[in-house]
């Protein structure tokens, strides 16, 4: 059975991008010239539709750095770390492995992973509309 948090979360998702990704679109389309903009044929070096690909490129990599960085931060494994030297000191026992908090904070969602999410999203749609505007 499929899960129906998961669909409705990567269907919000999958619109908002599709929605930045019209925006970023028109606006590439109203500030940038494209080829059919002047009857001579002449196209300058960068037009609407190249900006496309080198914004799909940027917002990719952006947003795999934001998964990258979402995950847990080196304060939040000291501190955890410290709590269960700190149990196992008061509570006199041993334990080999994670704390219960530390895989708590593991599972943790984070605003990074969807802003990372709608981003790589996004710059696929734009690579994909760039790929196909190709002639």
């Amino acid at each position: 059975m499929i899960n129906k948090k998961i669909v409705r979360q990567l269907s919000v998702l999958t619109i908002i991008s599709l929605i930045l990704t019209a925006i970023i679109y028109n606006i590439n389309f109203l500030i940038l010239p494209h080829p059919g903009m002047n009857g001579s044929g002449y196209v300058k070096p960068f037009s609407a539709i190249d900006a496309l690909f080198v914004e799909g490129i940027v917002l990719v990599i952006m947003g795999a750095l934001d998964f990258l960085a979402s995950g847990i931060s080196y304060g939040s494994r000291q501190a955890t770390g410290t709590v269960a030297v700190a149990k196992d000191i008061f509570e006199n026992t041993v334990e080999v492995g994670p704390s219960e908090m530390l895989r708590k904070n593991t599972w943790k969602k984070l605003g990074l992973m969807s802003v990372g999410s709608v981003a790589i999203i996004t710059g696929a749609f734009l690579l994909l509309i760039y790929f196909l505007s190709l002639r």
